[in-house]
């Protein structure tokens, strides 16, 4: 009796352990990777000047379909963010360098057949990847993301730019890729650092004189080193911009 008595409880010590580690190995946190080949390009860098911004970054683990991309900005910094005037879906263009695609993409909803739906909220430019056409991104491929009013390897213009924080200073932008939220699979994450200046323009001025005379030799045949006579100038006048001017002794 007390060896069954015995054997059950080892049986029941196994069975616990082996629910323990394996439990123990479920609740492991999986680290998010982090984004590379980052940059962020802005057209201005001026405070409160409207700017084009051109986003682009390397994917670490590629991101599924029905995930999603977020760049992330200061919150309420960037003028035009989630407002009923400023920036659309047709002012953000997805383009994927690696595969020359372009995503089509929809402002409202994933009822259509766009790839993505942009979303343009307070702080932040979400495009999550429509379930129906199935598009995604692999491991290693470039992304560009365009903002604003230019034209994109489509060809298709914007009519919004995004407006610098008035504020000088090093604004963050965060992008994630991957899930949406944080949980036992979280998105890759990256982060950029925008200088934002009073002043990114230099104005140079500087005096050209217009008029410019040449000391010639007067030799009529091979140069021997000297000249013939006294050396003279040949007055060529009034230069003007993207003409040749000649003396009148041709």
């Amino acid at each position: 009796m007390k060896n069954k008595i015995f054997r059950a409880v080892v049986k029941i010590s196994l069975v616990s352990l082996l629910l323990a580690i394996v439990f123990q190995f479920n609740i492991l946190p999986v680290k998010a990777a982090a984004l590379t080949g980052m940059s962020a390009t802005f057209e201005r860098l001026k405070v409160s000047e409207s700017s084009n911004q051109t986003i682009q970054f390397t994917s670490t683990s590629g991101v599924a379909n029905t995930d999603m991309i977020e760049i992330g900005y200061p919150a309420l910094e960037f003028g035009g963010l989630g407002g009923k005037v400023g920036l659309g879906e047709d002012d953000v263009e997805f383009y994927n360098v690696t595969t020359a695609h372009t995503y089509t993409d929809d402002s409202t909803s994933c009822a259509g057949a766009e790839e993505v739906y942009v979303n343009v909220a307070a702080s932040s430019i979400r495009l999550f990847f429509c379930p129906g056409p199935g598009a995604s991104v692999a491991a290693g491929d470039v992304i560009r993301i365009y903002v604003g009013a230019f034209t994109t390897e489509t060809a298709e213009d914007g009519d919004f730019k995004l407006i610098n924080p008035v504020a000088a200073g090093t604004k963050v932008i965060t992008l994630f890729t991957g899930p949406f939220g944080i949980g036992i699979n979280p998105p890759d994450i990256g982060t950029m650092a925008v200088p934002i200046v009073d002043s990114d323009q230099v104005i140079v001025t500087a005096n050209i004189d217009a008029l410019l005379t040449f000391d010639l030799d007067t030799n009529t045949t091979a140069w021997t080193g000297g000249d013939d006579a006294a050396p003279y100038s040949v007055n060529l006048g009034t230069l003007t911009a993207g003409a040749v001017a000649t003396s009148a002794d041709g």
